[in-house]
């Protein structure tokens, strides 16, 4: 015999459901005694009980409401379904796992009773006095869906060796007689607390990007989307730099595509490119920087408006006609070969550059298709809007023709190889880097899509095209490839804009998860965007204050598997402050049946011009730095408006790019986490040194030491660069970080609820910050901060 708070052993109903037979009792069971006791103000039922059982429900009326309880995962995750009817007032259930054991907490102002309904009979012994529930009639078969089960719909059933998943089955009310029930709820009857679940599969809703016949990444094909739908892309394309003066060429684009009707798609696309690009040209050095002529913008500088019109709408071919326009401001400055030297600037002006495709689709079976998309782009004579003719060189652009093929073929459900090609049939589209002058090249894009979820999707692909609409997937970058990637994504909400169209297509391939399941948010440690996803329309925020200064972060969920945020790290020393973005996937997650909550993290922050002490591993070298950028010298101090990119960079405020993934499990007394990062620093071997390109794994752990307050601890060893400034020297040091959390309601589970998160964090540590990056920093002379922060969660009303 032991004391439990209802500890229900459940290793036969594995057994059981594996073999997909009625669960039954493998012998009586006594339940000889019950208490209630009152624990920090909560009323918690106590039974003692001999033997083991398994159950096919558990039922516990309490003034208020009648919970069921359902397995769906092995002993360790239980969902509840409650009925529509409530019977009283208030009540509250916990539920936590102990090995192979599960603990019931039950708030109330009244004890309980306890009902289990089970196809034999079992013992009760209430007090003194013998119980004997008889069930009347059979209960429900639980049964396993078989691993390899693909039903209709694509309504996929998750199965692994460590999760058992269980169909949903139709709990019919069950007659027991009247006297099984105990006195204190005479006019209850069972059927009040049994209701039925309907055992159809739910229908399932294909997003757009699960669709083979959309458009490829630099290639527009004839689907459109339906009314009211809406899809997001947000590019970033990477070249090896044409210039001797940069170590990386970007190019950013956002892509906006919005079903005005069945037979309307419009798109908006703000396409970048990096203003040190084009690059060599010939004898020359071609940059789209003039700062004479007041053109020095380093993000979007091209507009695009696209208009694609339904021609024809059969299944497995289909026509579309598309008209484009785009405008921008283009100016370019001519320098020496090495770039040192600006020898002249010439401005473009912002003519309008129109392109007409009319694409073609064909869909050849379930899993491939293919696109033909002849196309014609009226370009001005003297520049194709990404490039521009030397005048000293001649050569001309004018009219281009050309004819894309593109194809889709999807291995499975998460991935699909994608890829187009564009040969130019007559006209000019690039540059030649050894002559200069205007060229012909045929454009490309050819890469993986990875479906995160049907909302979501992530792809890597290489390229040689400055954009993905219009004149930009018209126009090639000479030289070698360049790395693309993109993410897009299928919202509920467009800023403040609910999206109908889109809220009816499915956030995840096996629709049986259950919400709060993909809603599970595991908390990391004190560092920011550690952890898993924020939930889908949730807000997350971070404040600390600490010896060396004050941080912050925000994060929101778009999706469960998805987040978006800032974060800001200000330091009063002479280490650098830093501020940026971060996008957030989530890969797997541990509370739906994986072995570990996996995500992918992406960040691009500025620092502060202190950097440059670091960097150059002089304390004053923020003082004495030259002005290349005509920015100014001296120390802006700890929060200067560059870091949001309102001024124009002085040496030493340079961009940082990290990524990181981190692994998280989650056990009932503790959470332990693995995080590889690592980071690439603009202008870094400019500046001074390759050494600040840092890279290491954080390690740590969260150990429950009761209801509300964890231990936290966490290193990081390093296996590049040298993180440290020690004097007058750089050096590589150990960061580490080392603390107390309490919650204010953990909910007593080791993931809690995301609206029971709000914490106090009180550490310890070396490093400079809670950024990635500043994460991998350790203070100058290995210096220590004392920390202390909130964390809190929060839902916009609107």
């Amino acid at each position: 015999m032991r004391s439990t708070l209802v500890h229900l052993y459940l290793l036969p109903l594995l057994a059981a459901s594996l073999g997909g037979q009625a669960l039954r009792a493998e012998e009586p069971v006594r339940i000889t005694g019950m208490s209630v006791r009152t624990e920090s103000g909560r009323q918690i039922l106590e039974l003692d009980h001999q033997g083991m059982f398994a159950l096919s429900a558990l039922f516990v009326p309490v003034r208020g409401t009648c919970c069921r309880w359902r397995i769906v995962l092995p002993h360790t995750v239980l969902a509840m379904s409650a009925p529509d009817h409530p019977i009283g007032g208030p009540a509250q259930i916990n539920l936590t796992s102990e090995g192979q054991s599960v603990a019931l907490e039950v708030t109330s102002n009244t004890p309980p009773l306890a009902l289990i309904r089970g196809d034999g009979s079992l013992g009760f012994d209430l007090g003194s006095q013998p119980i004997l529930l008889q069930a009347q009639q059979e209960p429900p078969a639980v049964s396993p869906v078989p691993a390899a089960a693909k039903p209709e719909k694509r309504a996929v059933a998750a199965s692994s060796t460590s999760a058992v998943a269980v169909q949903r089955s139709a709990l019919d009310p069950v007659s027991f007689d009247s006297s099984l029930l105990l006195s204190d709820q005479p006019t209850l009857d069972l059927s009040t607390l049994v209701y039925s679940e309907s055992n159809e599969t739910p229908e399932y809703n294909p997003s757009p990007l699960e669709f083979i016949e959309r458009r490829t990444q630099g290639l527009e094909s004839a689907l459109l989307l339906k009314s009211g739908e809406f899809v997001q892309t947000q590019n970033f394309r990477l070249f090896t730099p044409n210039s001797p003066t940069v170590d990386i060429e970007k190019g950013p684009s956002n892509t906006y595509a919005y079903g005005l009707t069945d037979g309307i798609e419009l798109t908006a696309d703000l396409q970048g490119q990096d203003n040190n690009g084009p690059g060599a040209a010939g004898p020359f050095v071609e940059q789209r920087f003039a700062r004479q002529l007041g053109a020095t913008s380093n993000t979007f500088q091209e507009y695009t408006l696209q208009a694609k019109f339904r021609l024809s709408d059969a299944e497995d071919f289909k026509t579309a006609l598309i008209f484009s326009g785009t405008v921008g401001t283009r100016a370019f400055s001519f320098s020496t070969p090495n770039g040192q030297t600006e020898l002249f600037e010439r401005s473009y002006g912002q003519s309008l550059i129109p392109v007409v495709e009319l694409p073609l689709t064909w869909r050849l079976g379930s899993d491939l298709a293919v696109t033909v998309n002849p196309k014609v782009a009226f370009l001005p004579q003297d520049n194709a809007a990404f490039v521009a003719a030397n005048p000293l060189l001649g050569g001309s652009f004018g009219t281009l023709g050309a004819v894309g093929f593109g194809a889709t073929w999807r291995l499975s459900e998460h991935f699909q190889v994608r890829g187009d090609i564009t040969p130019v049939l007559f006209g000019n589209n690039s540059l030649n880097a050894a002559t200069g002058l205007p060229a012909a090249t045929t454009v490309y894009n050819a890469g993986l899509r990875y479906l995160v979820n049907p909302r979501l999707a992530l792809d890597v692909f290489a390229t040689n095209s400055y954009g993905n609409t219009g004149v930009g997937s018209l126009v090639a970058r000479a030289g070698t490839p360049g790395l693309g990637l993109s993410l897009t994504i299928v919202p509920d909400r467009f800023f403040v804009f609910s999206l109908p169209a889109n809220q009816k297509f499915d956030k995840a391939f096996d629709v049986s998860i259950a919400e709060n399941l993909r809603q599970a948010f595991v908390r990391g440690g004190f560092n920011f965007l550690d952890g898993g996803t924020v939930p889908e329309g949730q807000n997350y925020i971070q404040l600390k204050g600490t010896s060396n200064g004050f941080l912050a972060s925000v994060r929101t969920g778009s999706l469960d598997d998805f987040e978006t945020g800032f974060y800001a790290n200000f330091n009063n020393g002479a280490d650098e402050s830093e501020a940026g973005f971060s996008t957030k996937i989530r890969f797997t997650n541990q509370a739906a049946g994986d072995p570990f909550t996996v995500s992918g993290l992406v960040t691009l922050g500025r620092t502060s011009d202190r950097y440059l002490n670091y960097v150059r591993a002089d304390r004053n070298a923020v003082n004495t730095h030259g002005d290349p950028f005509n920015a100014g010298v001296g120390d802006r101090g700890p929060i200067p408006a560059n870091l949001f990119g309102l001024f124009t960079e002085r040496l030493g405020e340079v961009l940082i790019a990290t990524l990181s993934l981190p692994v998280e499990r989650a056990e009932e007394n503790y959470n332990l986490w693995v995080i590889p990062k690592i980071s690439f620093v603009q202008r870094a071997a400019q500046l001074g040194s390759d050494e600040v390109n840092l890279a290491g794994v954080s390690i740590g752990g969260s150990f429950h030491l009761n209801r509300s307050l964890d231990l936290i601890g966490e290193v990081t060893p390093l296996f590049r660069g040298q993180n440290a400034l020690v004097g007058s020297q750089r050096e590589r040091r150990l960061a580490w970080n080392a603390g107390l959390r309490w919650t204010f309601d953990s909910g007593n589970a080791a993931v809690p609820a995301f609206d029971r998160t709000a914490s106090l964090d009180f550490y310890v540590t070396n490093t400079v910050g809670l950024s990635p990056y500043q994460s991998l920093r350790v203070i100058s002379d290995n210096g220590i901060s004392v920390g202390a922060g909130i964390n809190f969660p929060f839902k916009l009303p609107f």
